[in-house]
């Protein structure tokens, strides 16, 4: 079990790091008007982790 969360941890630091720098990049060159896309591809990204989350434990 703790494998697992660890390998959750580090993958969800990594799309951090990932959503960080592509925010900083926008920013730095003025297309801020780009970071409503960039946080609806990140909410998009959750909502189907989640779904497919509670899809596989219901399901198994």
């Amino acid at each position: 079990m703790l494998a697992t969360y660890l390998i959750g941890l580090r993958e969800g630091l990594e799309a951090t790091l990932v959503v960080s720098i592509l925010i900083a990049f926008l920013v730095k060159a003025d297309r801020r008007d780009r970071l409503v896309q960039v946080w609806s591809g990140v909410g998009l990204a959750v909502a189907l982790s989640v779904f497919f989350g509670w899809l596989l434990s219901y399901t198994s």
